[in-house]
């Protein structure tokens, strides 16, 4: 398997959520042998998908092929620069590197007569399009999807909601006294940064703006939420802080991703043997969460960090390790 080799070619390929299509024509060729099907899921974006009806417990390998954009700071993000045991570019954590690792286990062991899938997915950093468009034909006993984990196996993640919050104001003229829309929800962030939740709560925008010479009446924020438990109050919360609010859920093109706890099945238990580290929760969501509502799901990556931020990493022999345990795992798939 030439998993670093690949991983380098990868990273040389810009892939921003929702504009795939060059890496897609690359993976499609990449995987001419193991017969490609593209599926469309907007005319800037495919997912891929590979299948190898062998034997034993039917396995999944899913990967997105998507970054974020480079973010301000990045000199070259899409030359791969070698430091050391560590690979710096844009993606090579979350996740090249899995994409990378997926792909040829994925081709090593449907050699072999392995009973595989694998589903290459767009937009996971966007709305999780491609998964939502894979979903209701996935199937399988479980999944694996290497998104970086520091090696440790993760069977749980949170869900997470958006919210639009209203600000209203009386306003004035803005040469004399008033009330500004603006100003109270500057006030309101300081207050939500001091609330203790579980989970996160996040400010992803605030946007406000006058009528001429006015105190403005009206300011909206986005905010984002990952929370561990189905139902969630903090709605309410937020209503306590302040009178001049309302809330309403934010506009998605895909469903808001559910939390959930992957059970421990006599496949999963077999794979967790392997791991070198104990079980971790992961704190953001992705395509994991819509996986898990068809099939057991763990995710185990390398490690790595700076992720969404110049000079992202991921270690090489990291990588290593992480491939080692699915291949100790696999080889005992086959052998049984």
């Amino acid at each position: 398997m030439n998993i670093e080799g690949l991983l380098l070619e990868l990273l040389r390929i810009p892939s921003p959520m929702g504009e795939e299509n060059e890496k897609i024509a690359f993976l499609e060729n990449y995987l001419s042998d193991y017969s490609p099907e593209i599926e469309k899921v907007s005319d800037s974006t495919a997912n891929i998908w590979c299948r190898s009806e062998g034997k034993g417990p039917h396995i999944v390998f899913c990967a997105h092929m998507d970054t974020v954009p480079p973010a301000p700071g990045w000199n070259n993000p899409y030359s791969p620069l070698l430091d050391g045991d560590n690979i710096i570019a844009l993606g090579s954590a979350d996740m090249q590197a899995g994409l990378a690792l997926s792909i040829e286990l994925f081709k090593h062991y449907s050699d072999l007569g392995a009973n595989l899938t694998l589903l290459l997915t767009c937009d996971e950093e966007g709305w999780c399009r491609g998964i939502n468009h894979a979903l209701n034909r996935l199937e399988g006993d479980l999944c694996f999807i290497p998104e970086p984990s520091s090696e440790a196996p993760v069977l749980k993640a949170p869900g997470r909601s958006l919210y639009e919050v209203t600000i209203t104001a009386r306003g004035g003229h803005a040469t004399e006294p008033g009330t500004s829309a603006l100003v109270e929800a500057s006030n309101l962030i300081l207050n939500l940064e001091k609330l203790e939740v579980d989970g996160s709560l996040a400010i992803l925008s605030l946007h406000s703006d006058s009528l001429g010479l006015t105190h403005p009446q009206e300011a909206k924020l986005i905010l984002d939420r990952h929370h561990y438990n189905e139902s969630d109050n903090i709605k309410e919360t937020l209503l306590s802080l302040s009178d001049s609010i309302s809330i309403s859920d934010y506009e998605r093109p895909t469903p808001s991703p559910k939390p959930y706890s992957t059970p421990e099945t006599d496949l999963v238990k077999k794979f967790l043997s392997y791991c070198t580290k104990e079980q971790e929760t992961t704190t953001s969501v992705g395509d994991f969460n819509f996986v898990a509502t068809k099939m057991p799901t763990v995710i185990l990556g390398p490690e790595g960090g700076n992720w969404h931020a110049p000079g992202e990493w991921v270690s090489r022999s990291s990588i290593d390790r992480v491939s080692q345990i699915y291949v100790e795992f696999m080889n005992e798939i086959l052998s049984s």
